[in-house]
């Protein structure tokens, strides 16, 4: 997305990083009102495993 993403990477599965990482991850994702391509967000936690 370059420069107007700030370098955002969409297609990332960030639960699955934290838990590859070794945290314990507990998320919630929704999309927000406003543009799908930028309205997906995780809410969540990740503790030490």
């Amino acid at each position: 997305m370059g420069p107007l993403a700030g370098g955002c990477q969409l297609g990332v599965d960030v639960p699955a990083l934290l838990a590859a990482a070794g945290f314990a991850v507990q998320v919630r994702s929704r999309y927000l009102p406003g543009p799908r391509f930028v309205s997906y967000h995780y809410w969540g936690e990740a503790t030490v495993a």
